[in-house]
C-alpha cells in the first residue's frame, strides 16, 4: 500500500531530476535555500516525509518504517517524474536516500548524501539506539516539546548552528511547527536503531555518490570517509566551518558542491571516477 506524499516541484520544465529528503524535524521547505542556486535545467522535487510537514498522518505505525517510505517516494517520482533522477539527502534524510539507491538502482543516477550513515553496523548497537530512540519519543508524547528541542539542539553536533545568528532562530521556529507525536512515531520506525545495517551492501551502490560532512563533525567526517571505500563510485567533500547541518549553516558551499556534481553527471555520465577522494569546501 502507498500513502501520499506533500511535495513541491520547482522547475518543472527542467530535465534532470533531483529528489531532495529532509532531516529529523524538516520538511521540503529546509531546501529552497539550495534550489534556489540551482539553474532551471534542474527539476527539483522538495519532499514532506512522514511525521513532517504537510504530509497526512498514518493510521498505522508501519507506515513510518524506511521500506515503507522507500515505497512511497517511488510512487510518487512513478508519477511527477518517471525516469532517472538524483536524490540527495541530509541526515535520517541522507539515510533514506543511500536506501533508494541500494533498491532502486535502477532509477538512482547520483546520489548526494550529508552527514548521514548506513546505519549501524552490530544488532547490539541498534538495540542499544532503540533504546534512547524510545526514550526520546516517549519524552515527545509524555513530556515538554520546547525542552526536547533545547536538548536535541544542545548536542555536540550541532554546536556551531547558534552562531548561523537569526536564520537559526527561524530554524527553531519552524521546527515547533511539527507534531510531536507524529515525531514519535518517525523515531520508532525510521530512526537510526529501527534501520538495518547497510555497511555490507555499499559495494552495491553504483551511482556516483557524493559524501558530504561538516568540518566541525568529526563523527560523520569519520563515516563518510569509511563509506567512500567502500562504494565504488563514491567521493567526499568536507565544508570548512561546518557542523552537521551543513547545507543550512554553508548554504551556498553546499550549493557549489551539489551544482558540480549535478553538472558532473551531466558530463561524465558514463565515466566513473578513477580516483576518488576528499575535496575541502572553504
Amino acid at each position: 500500500m502507498t500513502r501520499e506524499l506533500h511535495y513541491l516541484v520547482l522547475n518543472p520544465a527542467g530535465n534532470v531530476t533531483v529528489v531532495f529528503l529532509h532531516g529529523f524535524m524538516g520538511s521540503g521547505e529546509d531546501w529552497r535555500p539550495i534550489t534556489q542556486g540551482l539553474p532551471a535545467e534542474y527539476r527539483c522535487v522538495l519532499l514532506d516525509l512522514p511525521g513532517h510537514g504537510c504530509t497526512p498522518v498514518r493510521s498505522d505505525a508501519a507506515a513510518y518504517a524506511m521500506a515503507a517510505v522507500s515505497r512511497d517516494v517511488m510512487h510518487l517520482m512513478e508519477r511527477v517524474a518517471p525516469g532517472p533522477f538524483v536524490v540527495a539527502g541530509y541526515s535520517m534524510g541522507g539515510r533514506l536516500a543511500l536506501y533508494l539507491a541500494l533498491e532502486h538502482g535502477e532509477r538512482v543516477q547520483g546520489l548526494v548524501m550529508e552527514s548521514a550513515s548506513p546505519g549501524l553496523r552490530s544488532e547490539p548497537e541498534r538495540s542499544e539506539r532503540r533504546d534512547q530512540d524510545e526514550q526520546r519519543a516517549m519524552e515527545l508524547e509524555t513530556g515538554d516539546w520546547e525542552a526536547f528541542l533545547r536538548q536535541w539542539y544542545a548536542a555536540p553536533m550541532f554546536e556551531s548552528l547558534p552562531g548561523c545568528g537569526e536564520r537559526f532562530q527561524e530554524l527553531l521556529a519552524r521546527r515547533r511547527k511539527n507534531n510531536p507525536r507524529e515525531l514519535a512515531r518517525v523515531l520508532r520506525g525510521m530512526g537510526t536503531g529501527a534501520q538495518p545495517s547497510l555497511w555490507d551492501r555499499l559495494p552495491e551502490a553504483a551511482a556516483p555518490s557524493l559524501l558530504v560532512a561538516g568540518e566541525r563533525d568529526a563523527k560523520y567526517r569519520a563515516i563518510a570517509a569509511a563509506m567512500c571505500v567502500l562504494m565504488p563510485r563514491a567521493s567526499t567533500a568536507v565544508v570548512s566551518g561546518a557542523g552537521h547541518n551543513v547545507h543550512f549553516e554553508k548554504p551556498a558551499d553546499y550549493t557549489t558542491l551539489l551544482r558540480g556534481f549535478l553538472d558532473g553527471l551531466r558530463g561524465t555520465a558514463a565515466q566513473p571516477p578513477q580516483h576518488p577522494g576528499t575535496r575541502e569546501q572553504q
